[in-house]
């Protein structure tokens, strides 16, 4: 009964969570620092399990405008699904990088790749739909806040998988002064 009113209780706040999302509180944020932070949240439980973390850093990406609280929210998830994926077995690869889109807009991004099975093609549509699981304990929230977050900050998430190279997702947050940054809320 214990375990069942906790899960209860989490879907109900993750729920609550999604719907009232809180305004952005942006700042002069480093992506490395946000990065860390999330990954000394995951550090005991990466411990736990025989996951081989590997992260290659990139210090040439400038400080951003962001709401670092909501970022390491966003990148928290992703990392977790990363983790279940590979039922906390394999090897988890994240690095930061720089990406420029055709017109010229400069993204600082977060690749996060695992050795996992990949997602299959059918569900692959419906993973930012709020309340799809594949988890039997899942709410199906942590990728459509993890998409709200980082659209709100003007950027993006992309995916890429196979059963070959696992899944990886690609965060994108706009590199732009803080004047030309518009937010959701």
């Amino acid at each position: 009964i214990a375990d069942a009113i906790r899960h209860v209780d989490g879907i109900v706040s993750n729920f609550l969570e999604f719907s009232r999302r809180p305004s952005l509180k942006l700042q002069r944020v480093s992506l490395s620092s946000v990065l860390d932070a999330t990954l000394q949240l995951l550090e005991n439980r990466l411990a736990v399990f025989p996951v081989s973390l590997s992260l290659r850093r990139n210090p040439s990406i400038p400080e951003l405008y962001a709401d670092p609280e909501q970022l390491r929210e966003a990148l928290l998830n992703i990392l977790l699904n990363a983790c279940e994926a590979m039922d906390y077995s394999g090897n988890l690869r994240v690095e930061e990088m720089l990406s420029s889109t055709v017109e010229g807009a400069l993204f600082a991004c977060i690749r996060v790749q695992d050795s996992g099975p990949g997602i299959p093609d059918e569900l692959l549509p419906d993973i930012f739909t709020p309340f799809v699981s594949t988890k039997e304990q899942g709410t199906g929230l942590g990728l459509p806040i993890a998409k709200s977050i980082l659209e709100e900050h003007g950027g993006d998430i992309q995916v890429q998988t196979s059963p070959e190279i696992g899944t990886i997702f690609t965060l994108l947050l706009p590199v732009a002064p803080p004047e030309a940054v518009t937010v959701g809320r």
